[in-house]
C-alpha cells in the first residue's frame, strides 16, 4: 500500500499533520448514495486563451475517453460559448479546467466541446474521412494556430492535447508523488473539474482515490464528504480566491474515508483515514504531473510532450514536507492567481 511511503517522514510528518483530526469522542461518518447524486457541476473555469497552441493528434470514434461537455462547466456564466462552439473556445475551456486533450464533433454551426484526461490511443480511426465536417467561419482571432479542416465529423471526433503536459510518465511510481495540500473549501461548487465514480463510494481510501487520479496524469486529488473522489488539472479560481482568504480549513475534514469506516472498531485511531467533509476536500498534489500555461512545445517531440521549457507555472499548491500542518504553511499568489509552490 502507497500510502505508508506517501506519509512517511521524508514526504510528510505523518497523517495527523497531513489531515485534520476529527473530534476525539467519536466518528464523523459519511451518510451517502450513489444513486442521489444528481447535481451538475457548474463551477465555472474561465476560459485560457493564451496559452501554447494544441496539437492535432487524430480522427478518433465517438467511444474516445472524453468525459466533460464544455457546457457543463462554463454555461452557467458564460453562456455565449454554449450557443457556438468552436476550436478557440474548445480549447481555452479544457485548458482551464485542467484536461490533457480536447475533442470537437457535430455538424457545422453546432460544434460540441468535449474534455478528458485518459489516453484515446486505442480509439484512434485508421483514416481522417470521418471527420470531415470543417468548423468554418467564428474561429475568432486565434484560428490561425489551426486547421479547421480538422474539426470532427458527426459522431467522430478530431482530438487535440495540450503539449505543455508530458505524455509519458512513470504510472507505477506517480502515486508516490503526492503530497498533502491541506483541506480546502469546495461549497457551491466543485473545485477540481472530474468526478472519478470508479472508486468513489463505499470503500474509498486516499490511496484508491490518488490511484485513480495518477492513471491518467491528474496533478490534483482530492477526497470530499468521506467518499467521493475528484482528480484535476487546475483548481477552480474561485475557490484558490477562497482559500488565500481563509486558509485554515483543517478543522473541517473530519470526514472517515468508507473504507476506514468499515474497519474502525479493529483499527487503531491514528491508522484512520481522513477523506474531506460534507464540502470540504482534502486535497493531495502531485508537482511532477503538473502542466505550465504556456511551453516551447517542440513539434520533433511528439513522444515525450513536447515540453521543452516553462515560460510560466499556474497553479502549484503549497505542500508541508517534514514541517507544520498545511494550515500553518504560507502561500504567495501572483495577481493573475498564479500560486507560488512552498516547502516548509
Amino acid at each position: 500500500m502507497f500510502l505508508k511511503a506517501l506519509l512517511a517522514p521524508a514526504a510528510l510528518v505523518g497523517l495527523a499533520s497531513a489531515v485534520a483530526l476529527p473530534p476525539s469522542n467519536g466518528l464523523d461518518l459519511s451518510t451517502h448514495s450513489l444513486n442521489k447524486r444528481t447535481a451538475t457541476m457548474w463551477t465555472w473555469f474561465p476560459p485560457i486563451v493564451h496559452a501554447t497552441p494544441w496539437k492535432y493528434v487524430g480522427c478518433f470514434s465517438g467511444d474516445a475517453p472524453l468525459t466533460y461537455h464544455v457546457a457543463d462547466f462554463c454555461s452557467c456564466h458564460n453562456n455565449a460559448n454554449s450557443k457556438h462552439m468552436n476550436m478557440e473556445k474548445c480549447f481555452a475551456s479544457c485548458k482551464a479546467a485542467g484536461f490533457r486533450y480536447a475533442g470537437l464533433k457535430g455538424p457545422n454551426g453546432a460544434k460540441k466541446c468535449w474534455c478528458g484526461s485518459a489516453d484515446p490511443a486505442e480509439y484512434k480511426l485508421p483514416s481522417a474521412g470521418t471527420c470531415n465536417v470543417a468548423c468554418g467561419d467564428g474561429e475568432g482571432n486565434l484560428a490561425s494556430k489551426y486547421d479547421i479542416k480538422q474539426c470532427g465529423g458527426q459522431t467522430s471526433y478530431s482530438i487535440w492535447r495540450d503539449p505543455c503536459y508530458k505524455r509519458k510518465f512513470d504510472i507505477d511510481n506517480a502515486p508516490l508523488g503526492y503530497e498533502s495540500a491541506g483541506c480546502w473549501s469546495g461549497h457551491g461548487g466543485w473545485l477540481l473539474a472530474h468526478f472519478e465514480k470508479s472508486v468513489s463510494g463505499d470503500n474509498l481510501s486516499i490511496d484508491s482515490c490518488i490511484e485513480a487520479c495518477s492513471a491518467n496524469g491528474y496533478p490534483y486529488a482530492g477526497m470530499r464528504g468521506g467518499w467521493e473522489c475528484f482528480c484535476g488539472g487546475r483548481l477552480s479560481p474561485h475557490f484558490v480566491d477562497v482559500h488565500q482568504k481563509n486558509p485554515n480549513h483543517n478543522t473541517m475534514c473530519t470526514k472517515v474515508c468508507t473504507s476506514t469506516w468499515k474497519v474502525y472498531a479493529t483499527t487503531p485511531k491514528e491508522e484512520w483515514q481522513y477523506c474531506g467533509g460534507d464540502v470540504y476536500y482534502s486535497l493531495y498534489f502531485n508537482r511532477n504531473l503538473a502542466a505550465a500555461t504556456t511551453c516551447n512545445a517542440d513539434d520533433d517531440d511528439d513522444d515525450e510532450g513536447g515540453t521543452k521549457t516553462v515560460s510560466k507555472v499556474v497553479q502549484t499548491v503549497t505542500v508541508t514536507k517534514g514541517g507544520p500542518p498545511p494550515k500553518e504553511a504560507t502561500q504567495s499568489f501572483d495577481s493573475d492567481k498564479t500560486t507560488r509552490t512552498t516547502i516548509t
